[in-house]
């Protein structure tokens, strides 16, 4: 960053402050609030980034005609400009321009900037250690096929589903719920989850993936009553202790088309009264002695037809699985797997 100074404020220290302030402004997507130098904020009333808390006739009452093609004047932005003069358009708004101190940002420029920190290169700056407890409601159904670092719990409810078709990383701590009747559905893109990242599934929501469903660091995935995962032709990877648990009447459907790998100690617990199928030709990576797939006394091979139609597909004894690595299969009802292909 290369900062200039007016003559004899070189080592000022609120020039620069305040310059320091205006560039890392211009890190985060906000442009100057005057014309005629660089980009500048939008000024039409129409497009989605205006800001009618930066620019507006309440702001600007004295404004003559706005430049073609704006709807509201833009700041001044002389050296000579006194914010403090009501005959001005002057501003100490922090993406203002003039020789004077400059402190002010809006709430939705505040909120331009989060947008960066999300969605843009910004992002990889920012500490793990910043998740927020105010979680982000989706209650209508949304595609999301941008690359997001997401801070906040994110809820999905009112029968709504979100479909994620690009890349979302969740910081720590934070955790997703899929409430009662919606859905979260990964299609052709990845949710990576880490560092004690959930997701909880309530009764009747529904995960279904086409893309890669990944779980790092302890993460973990909790299915509850007649909630289902379904990885159809996508991946589910877990590593380093992270699970799944499916409770009564929850469903774990894996297609002939899927591939689940399991390492660094991982495990899927299917309890009592849940549901898993395997559908002959899965794959099925069990990749160290520690990762296990746990199906415990009184689970149902097949699918909860309450939620889900019925797969004729589901591997049943005497059948078919195909497991690869050194972790194990351990049916608790005396079947056990390991590193080989059975048939019975």
């Amino acid at each position: 960053m290369l900062a200039y100074f007016k003559h004899g404020q070189k080592n000022s220290a609120w020039g620069l402050s305040t310059t320091l302030a205006h560039e890392l402004g211009h890190n985060l997507h906000l442009y100057h609030t005057y014309s005629g130098s660089g980009t500048t904020e939008e000024c039409r009333e129409s497009h989605n980034d205006y800001m009618e808390d930066l620019l507006n006739e309440w702001i600007h009452p004295d404004c003559g005609d706005p430049i073609v093609p704006c709807d509201f004047c833009y700041h001044e932005g002389g050296f000579s400009c006194d914010p403090e003069d009501p005959n001005t358009l002057c501003t100490n708004n922090i993406m203002g321009g003039g020789n004077h101190l400059k402190y002010h940002i809006t709430p939705l420029q505040m909120g331009k900037m989060h947008r960066a920190l999300s969605l843009y290169t910004t992002q990889k700056y920012v500490k793990d250690d910043s998740y927020s407890p105010v979680p982000w409601v989706i209650d209508e159904n949304q595609d999301w096929d941008f690359r997001m670092r997401f801070y906040n719990d994110l809820e999905i409810s009112n029968n709504s589903s979100l479909v994620i078709k690009c890349s979302l990383l969740l910081v720590p701590q934070a955790k997703i719920t899929v409430e009662s009747g919606s859905q979260l559905l990964i299609l052709d893109g990845d949710l990576v989850l880490k560092e004690g990242n959930e997701i909880i599934v309530e009764n009747g929501g529904r995960i279904l993936v086409t893309g890669t469903l990944k779980l790092e660091n302890n993460s973990s995935i909790v299915l509850e009553d007649e909630s289902s995962l379904e990885i159809l032709w996508g991946s589910l990877v877990l590593a380093d202790n992270s699970s799944i648990i499916a409770e009564e009447n929850a469903t774990i459907l894996f297609s002939s088309d899927s591939y689940v790998e399991l390492s660094g100690s991982s495990e899927i617990e299917i309890l009592s009264d849940a549901y898993f199928c395997l559908e002959d030709g899965a794959q099925v990576a069990l990749v160290d002695s520690n990762s296990a797939i746990n199906l415990y006394p009184g689970y149902i091979n097949g699918v909860n037809t309450n939620i889900l139609p019925p797969s004729n597909d589901c591997v049943t004894f005497p059948g078919r699985y195909t497991v690869y690595g050194n972790g194990k299969i351990n049916d608790f009802n005396d079947l056990y797997i390991q590193n080989e292909t059975i048939t019975t």
